[in-house]
């Protein structure tokens, strides 16, 4: 067979292989770099230096609150068209960021050390935010959209898998330096940790550069500014996928940055114990990018996204109903991070596979910088809603009947009910070729029990899967008993 010629300013069927290659690569060390400058190890540091709820809920929400500069990118991205320059420098630039953070850490005085700190990471946030808009728009027209479920499955699964050990050395490292050598030890192992993030982000715009970059393939200057920016918004379908986002993300960020926070202070874990339990969490993403990604593919990105809404809140109402110390304590927060990590990793899957293939034509760009920013004003404010409700509820507790609620859970709890109510808008959503609820869970655990995944693999996704169905049973059981007037709300 002849081999196709491609046009000019298109790639080669090698020239794609060879990038999408490279961006898997490319994702394994922003995504180690991102895991020391986030999640536990960013916990870690604001209890470090001493911050309180809101100092930390505002530190969280930074690369959120950034992607605000997606209007203003908008622009740049309609004048220089060459995604692959545009990416590498604003990301190389937040990159180098990073070292502020290590500076203010080991040089700085208490006084000045906080403020270094946030004007390292908001560097970095901002930089990197730009840099986000440009790479979506580049990969929109680099990955096949056949292939989509499966490359971004495989390559988040590669990405989260590889920074699982990353996180725990780190958090062995903190253990270890405090031990050893107290505050001062302590001081030097974060420095140490946010240099060698920033080495890791440095790595990445190696491998950014490697990879070739297609000719657009819509010019978006052809397209008005005003008109571009509104497309997403007028677009209804498109709109309502948008408002399942800003429910779900303003859910999801008010409560998983303060996930660590709560078993670090309120149940007292060493965070080695803690890191190590959010490895757990780390290994489910893995096997669940890859099948959801598989099955994306096959049966639609919506209904991905309609099992994990109740798989996400089931853990955050699970959360008050963790008990104080013992085997049971561990257990539950097992628990509780395979059905986090089961919810997160088909939402972050989903979500962005459905958007890229809503995005079409010239307006391309606007609808994947649109949906960073509504993105962006829901997951920037949630955490900052999370240290608000936090600190205020340092010293609270309500006592429900089954249960008595304190700090961190109420946030838990509002975050479980935010996450419910997405579910409204995404049963509007329109996805071509999207398969019903029931048929995408027999399909899961069908794909679970393939003889493609190792034995204990096999064994954990067959397991998962029948705590997924039991999940969503459960939600269907919960709908049913509402009152029809209140069934038809929803």
């Amino acid at each position: 067979m002849d081999e196709v010629v491609p046009g000019p300013g298109e790639l080669s069927p090698r020239e794609v292989e060879r990038g999408l290659r490279f961006g898997i690569v490319d994702g394994v060390f922003a995504n180690a770099m991102f895991t020391l400058c986030s999640g536990a190890i960013l916990a870690a540091l604001a209890l470090f230096a001493g911050m309180s709820d809101f100092d930390y809920g505002v530190l969280a929400a930074l690369p959120f609150l950034a992607q605000g500069l997606q209007l203003p990118a908008g622009l740049l991205y309609r004048k220089f068209q060459n995604r692959k320059a545009v990416t590498i420098a604003f990301a190389t630039a937040g990159r180098l960021s990073i070292f502020l953070v290590a500076a203010a850490v080991l040089f700085f005085p208490p006084g000045l050390q906080t403020a270094g700190i946030f004007a390292g990471l908001f560097a970095w946030s901002a930089f990197t935010a730009v840099a986000g808009g440009s790479w979506l728009w580049w990969m929109r027209d680099l990955v096949p959209e056949e292939r989509l479920g499966r490359y971004f499955g495989t390559r988040g699964a590669l990405l989260v898998g590889l920074s699982g050990p990353v996180l725990f050395g780190a958090g062995l490292l903190i253990d270890h330096q405090r031990a050893v050598g107290g505050a001062e030890g302590e001081r030097a192992a974060f420095a140490a940790i946010y240099v060698v993030a920033a080495l890791f982000g440095i790595g990445s715009s190696v491998f950014l550069s490697l990879m070739p970059h297609p000719r657009p393939r819509d010019d978006p200057s052809v397209v008005p500014i005003r008109e571009s920016l509104a497309a997403p918004f007028k677009d209804p379908n498109f709109r309502r996928l948008l408002q399942w986002l800003v429910l779900w993300g303003f859910g999801a960020t008010m409560t998983l940055p303060f996930f660590p926070i709560f078993l670090l202070v309120d149940h007292g874990l060493p965070i080695s114990t803690v890191t190590a339990l959010l490895v757990v969490g780390t290994a489910t993403n893995v096997v669940f990018f890859v099948l959801w990604g598989r099955l994306s593919d096959r049966h639609g990105n919506k209904p991905v996204l309609a099992v994990a809404v109740p798989v996400f809140a089931a853990g955050l109402l699970a959360t008050p109903f963790v008990p104080d110390g013992g085997a049971l304590e561990i257990a539950a927060v097992v628990l509780i991070q395979v059905l986090f990590s089961i919810g997160t990793a088909g939402a972050d899957l989903a979500s962005w596979n459905l958007a890229f293939k809503m995005a079409r034509g010239p307006a391309t760009p606007a609808y994947l910088s649109g949906t960073l920013l509504v993105r962006a004003l829901a997951t920037g404010t949630g955490p900052l809603m999370g240290g608000i409700i936090g600190a205020a509820a340092v010293a609270s507790s309500a006592d429900l009947g089954v249960l008595r609620v304190a700090h961190l859970e109420f946030v838990f709890l509002a975050g479980a009910v935010l996450v419910l109510a997405s579910a409204r808008p995404l049963a509007s959503v329109r996805e071509i070729g999207e398969a019903p609820r029931g048929e995408l869970l027999r399909a899961l655990h069908a794909e679970a029990a393939t003889g493609s995944l190792y034995p204990g693999v096999r064994h954990f996704a067959l397991a998962s899967s029948y705590l997924v169905r039991a999940v969503v049973r459960g939600e269907e059981l919960a709908k049913a008993s509402l009152p029809r007037s209140r069934r038809n709300s929803k």
